[in-house]
């Protein structure tokens, strides 16, 4: 049964195996003896994947609570053992697994090596019950999972020298209309930019959650899939690019990018945060290695943040 349930969980043998510790032929033998003992087929066994029956999945759905108090078990004999192994699955924005969660991770692995990491990149993060933990910008609507902020980032308008030079600087928002806009598409169309608008007669005092789109521009650069991208175009003069502080903090330290408008607080996209936060299933609810991940990629996130950036310390 414990083999049907991994496999009907990861709908693969070979991911059943590697969680198991043993190999898929011996996943798909022991899966075969249990649909000869039922009398009926669990899966459809394709060329390169494998679904579930509808038999399959109704039973799978019987044995859900199963699957937790399983999970669970394993957790607690790795933790006696005192040698934590099995997968976890981790999804992350792009720019963010590429410039800061590879150290991360890789020195996770080496504290952990009977862990697997199964890591899935990109902006159209999966956020359900296939993944273990995430890694995002920003509040996601609606989840099954439980985000903790661990890093507190603004948004900002950045330029190289050369561009400010030849195209002068922007003094308010409205100047923003008479420059070229490097502007990043995830995968759902061109995110717009945002701002957050002042209190009437007030130089200092914003409206609260009230976001109002920049003036538009009529010359674009559209950047789609890598938020790396964006900004490295603006290393280059192209135009205004807006990203998250941290992402180009070396770049504003060397004088590669300049920040404008530095009074302003900007939005990318219509969120009332951008800030950095790591999602999971949330206290007594993670495996032993889930919580030993969460807690590496929560200190080792915090630890490359200035002291007054930093999100409160995690207390699960």
């Amino acid at each position: 049964m414990v083999p049907f349930i991994v496999a009907a969980r990861e709908l693969s043998f070979r991911k059943a195996a590697s969680e198991l510790g043993v190999t898929p032929a011996a996943i798909s033998q022991s899966i075969a003896q249990f649909e000869r003992r039922l009398g009926f087929s669990l899966f459809y066994r394709l060329t390169r994947e494998v679904r579930l029956t509808d038999e399959g999945l109704r039973l799978f759905e019987i044995l859900r609570t199963q699957v937790e108090e399983l999970d669970h078990a394993l957790s607690l004999a790795s933790e006696i053992s005192l040698k934590p192994s099995g997968t976890i699955r981790l999804s992350a924005y792009t720019c963010f697994g590429s410039q800061w969660l590879v150290p991360i991770l890789a020195d996770f692995l080496q504290l952990y090596p009977g862990i697997n990491l199964d890591m899935r990149f990109g902006y159209d993060l999966a956020d359900n019950d296939k993944v273990d933990i995430v890694v995002r910008s920003g509040l996601p609507e609606k989840s099954p999972l439980e985000y903790h902020e661990v890093m507190k980032m603004r948004s900002v308008i950045v330029a190289a020298p050369s561009y400010l030079s030849r195209m002068g600087v922007p003094r308010t928002v409205k100047d923003l209309a008479y420059h070229t806009h490097v502007i990043l598409d995830n995968g759902e169309g061109p995110i717009p930019w945002f701002y957050r608008e002042r209190q009437p007669g007030s130089s200092e005092r914003f409206v609260r959650d009230k976001l109002v789109r920049t003036p538009r521009s009529p010359s674009q650069v559209i950047v789609r899939g890598h938020v790396d991208v964006s900004h490295e175009i603006g290393y280059f003069g192209i135009g205004l690019t807006m990203v998250n502080d941290e992402v180009v903090k070396d770049a504003l330290t060397s004088g590669k990018l300049v920040q404008v408008l530095e009074s302003e607080q900007f939005h990318l996209g219509n969120v009332t945060s951008n800030n950095l936060y790591v999602g999971c299933r949330g206290p007594g609810k993670m495996t032993n290695r889930e919580t030993l991940l969460f807690r590496h990629i929560h200190d080792g996130l915090q630890a490359r943040q200035l002291p007054d950036h930093r999100a409160p310390a995690w207390r699960g």
